[in-house]
């Protein structure tokens, strides 16, 4: 049970004048440490829970917790206050949540957080509060890294003791780093030029609308990933000597040739070298090749970040001849491509 408590001292080291990144409502977030910066969220350094202080950790402004939760030794809390109205009470339910923290010795990172599912009740009285995601552990690298997680019943109306999410340390002997934790309404997926696209938002949980992506194939197996803060999904080889990310439309407006002539959008993290190429299910009469037509994507600049390609195509048939599957993106094995959207309109 998280008792309500009452705060003896607050201190918000931050002030206005969040970067320019921040600026929009579709996105709040607070740096944290001697002269960091924040907008639309709070951070509360020090209540009757947990004392954190400034401090530089691998050349990085943070935060550094001092003191451990009441009756632990190895547990610890960071409280922040959603104060931007596009995200209080329940304005954006759907919100990416990204914390940066210091990747120091053994223990575990979960969040807690204020939503809207009645099926939490631990507090009786306000279902929905301290509802707690799965979280992460810790690996030990002395690296900075990124954690995110999306989700959709955010509420925020500071009924976790006061505040609206709560990161929690678990099995640390020494207080946590945190640099910057964020909140961003997800951004919707790119969207083809002309006609009624079909998308697929590649999140921890996919959004399917008329696309979908197979989990796992004998040429490859699917999973979530984050990457730059972002979700997306990652092939890794499978039994046979290919790696490929195979997708079916359910939209039958754009199969068996009803939409020969579509443009296809791909949101993709560019990481590694070689090139991602797509092979489609075509007008072709003859199976092979027909079902497995080339078209180029993108050539991989190992530049680390996100990037757009758009693939026009004028003869798409998509019905189902590409193993028994619609079109199917090939990754070169040595590398860690990740997609996190992929769009289809009529041209």
């Amino acid at each position: 049970m998280c008792k309500k408590i009452t705060i003896a001292a607050v201190s918000v080291l931050l002030a206005a004048g969040w970067s320019s990144a921040y600026a929009a409502v579709n996105e709040i977030g607070i740096v944290l440490g001697t002269g960091g910066k924040g907008s639309g969220i709070t951070f509360r350094a020090k209540d009757g829970e947990s004392e954190n202080i400034p401090a530089e950790r691998d050349g990085r402004q943070c935060v550094r917790g001092i003191k451990p939760a009441p009756g632990t030794a190895n547990v610890w809390y960071l409280y922040f206050l959603a104060d931007d109205a596009d995200f209080r009470d329940g304005a954006a339910p759907k919100s990416r949540i990204t914390v940066e923290y210091f990747d120091e010795g053994t223990g575990k990172l979960r969040i807690a957080y204020d939503s809207s599912d009645e099926s939490v009740t631990e507090v009786k009285n306000a279902p929905g509060s301290w509802k707690r995601l799965p979280g992460i552990e810790l690996e030990n690298s002395k690296q900075w890294k990124t954690y995110t997680v999306t989700v959709s019943d955010a509420l925020f109306k500071k009924r976790c003791n006061g505040a609206d999410i709560r990161l929690e340390f678990y099995e640390m002997n020494a207080g946590p780093y945190i640099s910057k934790l964020s909140i961003k309404k997800p951004s919707k997926p790119a969207t083809p030029a002309g006609g009624t696209p079909i998308t697929l938002t590649l999140a921890s949980t996919p959004v399917e609308k008329g696309l979908k992506l197979i989990p796992e194939t004998p040429e490859g197996k699917n999973s979530a990933v984050t990457k730059d803060g972002r979700e997306a999904w990652a092939c890794a080889p499978g039994t046979s000597a290919g790696k490929y990310m195979y997708f079916q439309l359910t939209d039958e407006t754009f199969r068996n040739g009803s939409a020969p002539s579509v443009e296809i959008i791909f949101e993709y993290f560019d990481e590694g070298e070689g090139a991602i190429h797509l092979e489609y299910d075509s007008m072709l009469e003859a199976k092979i090749p027909g079902g497995f037509k080339p078209a180029a994507i993108a050539a991989l600049t190992g530049s680390k970040t996100w990037k757009t390609a758009r693939v026009k195509i004028a003869d798409a048939r998509f019905g189902g001849r590409c193993n028994n599957f619609d079109f199917r993106v090939a990754i070169p094995k040595n590398t860690d491509v990740a997609v996190a959207s992929v769009g289809i309109a009529k041209k």
